[in-house]
C-alpha cells in the first residue's frame, strides 16, 4: 500500500474504529505486515481516535522497538497485539 494513500486515510476511520476495534487491529495489523508499521503508527498518532486505542499504539511503539512507558494493564493488552503482529508476519511468510 503506497505511503501517501496511507496518509489520507483520516480520523473518520479511525473513528470508527473505537467502535469496533477488530477493524483497527485488522487494518494495523495488515500494514505491519506489509512493512508499514511506522505508517501505520504515524496515522494512529496523528487521529482523534488515539486515545481510545492506546494498547494498539504501545503495540506498535513495541513492534517499532521503541521506549514505552505506560500502564501495565495497557501494556499487558500491548503484548497481545505484539504477538497477534508477529502471527500475521508469520503466516505471510508460509
Amino acid at each position: 500500500m503506497p505511503t501517501k494513500l496511507l496518509h489520507k486515510l483520516d480520523s473518520l476511520f479511525f473513528s470508527y474504529c473505537i467502535l469496533n476495534k477488530n477493524v483497527a487491529n485488522i487494518f494495523v495489523g495488515e500494514m505491519v505486515a506489509s512493512g508499514h508499521a511506522k505508517e501505520a503508527l504515524e496515522i494512529l498518532l496523528e487521529s482523534e481516535a488515539k486515545k481510545h486505542l492506546e494498547p494498539l499504539v504501545v503495540g506498535l511503539k513495541m513492534v517499532l522497538g521503541e521506549d514505552v512507558k505506560t500502564a501495565p494493564e495497557i501494556r499487558e493488552v500491548a503484548k497481545d497485539v505484539v504477538k497477534r503482529i508477529e502471527m500475521k508476519g508469520l503466516q505471510r511468510k508460509a
